[in-house]
């Protein structure tokens, strides 16, 4: 007689360190299929008050967005109208190390403003 251990299939190294790497980037459970490809980026918002593109066109599942460590204003997301004034913000505000994720098919539909040129995010996506 075999017990459910013995009858599982076996768990490859690949499949728990894919495990937990989403485990780390989502916080909470993640499964991926075998054909999850994950990629990084970094943006910087050259004029405050000028909403610009996370990146040009790139297909994507979701994207996690980090508002980077040493920003001195606020990094706010959204779609092209966004805007980070704070009298008439519209989006997501993120401070310093802040993060949200975006389920989402092009990282170009998101943009990002921000009250302090230079301010920037690293974010992460899987395709």
């Amino acid at each position: 007689m075999t017990t459910p251990a013995q009858s599982a299939e076996a768990i490859t190294p690949q499949e728990i360190l894919t495990k937990r790497i989403g485990d780390l980037i989502s916080g909470g459970i993640s499964v991926f299929d075998g054909n999850t490809i994950v990629e990084s980026g970094r943006k910087e918002v050259t004029v405050a008050g000028t909403a610009e593109a996370l990146s040009a066109s790139t297909e994507c599942k979701s994207v996690t967005i980090q508002a980077e460590f040493n920003n001195t204003g606020i990094i706010v997301v959204g779609g092209s109208g966004v805007i980070a004034a704070e009298a008439t913000r519209v989006g997501l505000a993120l401070s310093a190390e802040d993060s949200v994720t975006i389920n989402i098919d092009d990282l170009a539909k998101i943009f990002l403003d921000t009250t302090v040129s230079t301010d920037g995010v690293t974010f992460i996506y899987f395709k």
